[in-house]
């Protein structure tokens, strides 16, 4: 689950399985377009919920894809809309 959405600045994202290890976020536009990766080093984790911080230059008022990816090569998607 993502939320806030539409996100601001910050979006969070709640992982059913808390033993998943989030390794790397990664934000595509409705084109398919990798337009920002972050690291785990950037992801912050509490518990089964992580976040990050939304790049400042990505469009606004737009549906974007989030696909998070695990240690274990698990994929976690989702979709949000950025609202400045």
């Amino acid at each position: 689950m993502i939320y806030p959405n539409p996100v601001k600045n910050e979006l969070f994202v709640r992982i059913n399985n808390s033993a998943e290890k989030i390794t790397q976020a990664k934000v595509y536009d409705i084109y398919g377009r990798l337009i920002q990766v972050v690291s785990k080093e950037l992801l912050n984790k509490n518990r089964s919920i992580y976040g990050f911080k939304i790049a400042s230059n990505l469009p606004e008022n737009q549906i974007l894809s989030l696909i998070l990816i695990a240690e274990n090569g698990n994929l976690f998607s989702g979709r949000f809309l950025i609202s400045k």
